[in-house]
C-alpha cells in the first residue's frame, strides 16, 4: 500500500474527507437555490428564457425559396446553403 492510501484508512482522514463532501454538497444545494431564486424573479419580472421562435414569414419565405431552388433542380444541399448559410438546418 502506498503512503497516501494508508492515510485515507486512519479514522481522522476519513472524517476529514467526509467533512469535506458535506461542505460540497451544502455548497451545490446553496448555489441551486439561487439559481432557481434568480430565474423565478426573472421570470416574475417577464424575462423569457431560451431560443426566440422564428417569426412565421421569415419560415414561410425560406420553404419558398427551397421549393423554387429544388423545382429548377438545385441539389438540396445547395438549397439548404442559400437559406442558411451560417449553419446546417438539418442534423446530419
Amino acid at each position: 500500500m502506498s503512503h497516501e492510501t494508508r492515510e485515507l484508512y486512519r479514522t481522522s482522514d476519513r472524517r476529514q474527507l467526509a467533512l469535506f463532501a458535506s461542505l460540497a454538497r451544502y455548497e451545490r444545494e446553496l448555489i441551486t437555490e439561487r439559481v432557481r431564486s434568480g430565474v423565478m424573479a426573472a421570470q416574475a419580472r417577464g424575462v423569457k428564457f431560451g431560443r426566440q421562435a422564428p417569426k412565421q414569414g421569415t419560415i414561410e419565405t425560406k420553404l419558398k425559396a427551397v421549393r423554387q431552388l429544388l423545382a429548377d433542380g438545385t441539389p438540396a444541399e445547395a438549397a439548404e446553403a442559400v437559406v442558411c448559410p451560417a449553419r446546417p438546418c438539418t442534423a446530419t
